[in-house]
């Protein structure tokens, strides 16, 4: 648990950084396909890069921190992608249903590994769970517009950032 613990603030600002991406997605509900586009293409390298960054932190200090490191790598991969084609709004849907179907099993799978140091952690495995389930949603839905995309994309950082955030909070007062 002291290695999870004293990494608490990069969780932290994994949430923030959901939250503040749930902001703008929400605030341009009604803006061009273009404008929802720039937010992914901004958040989700900018996920990838912390959770990379845990990733590695981790791995330094005996945990095989891999699965954050891939978590990370299909963010900045994802981000690259959305950034340098001209998708239109069902592409995005699909290519934001993709990475949160993605990195919502490999938090799964990482809630599962870390079970044994972070007690009751379901923090971690709801936002897994809700990741796969809104990228399901996503992908069948895929053709409903930008607005149906705000709307998910503004979800999935609302209780995703908040969860992470609870996630650090636990973490930090442990450490305490």
């Amino acid at each position: 648990m002291s290695i999870f613990a004293k990494h608490w603030w990069l969780v932290a600002l994994r949430g923030i950084a959901a939250l503040l991406f749930a902001v703008a997605v929400f605030s341009l509900a009604d803006a061009p396909v273009s404008a929802l586009a720039v937010c992914l293409a901004v958040y989700l390298p900018v996920d990838g890069l912390l959770a990379m960054y845990s990733g590695v932190r981790l791995r330094t200090e005996e945990y095989t921190g891999w699965l954050l490191i891939v978590e990370g790598l299909i963010g900045v991969a994802l981000g690259a992608t959305v950034w340098w084609s001209k998708a239109s709004g069902a592409t995005l849907v699909h290519l934001f249903g993709a990475w949160c179907i993605l990195t919502g099993g490999l938090e799964l799978w990482l809630a599962y590994h870390v079970r044994r140091e972070i007690e009751s952690e379901w923090q971690l495995a709801l936002a897994g769970l809700m990741s796969v389930g809104l990228g399901v949603v996503m992908l069948f839905r895929a053709y409903a517009g930008s607005s149906s995309l705000s709307g998910w994309a503004g979800f999935y950082g609302l209780f995703f950032g908040m969860l992470l955030l609870g996630v650090s909070l636990r973490l930090r007062r442990w450490l305490a």
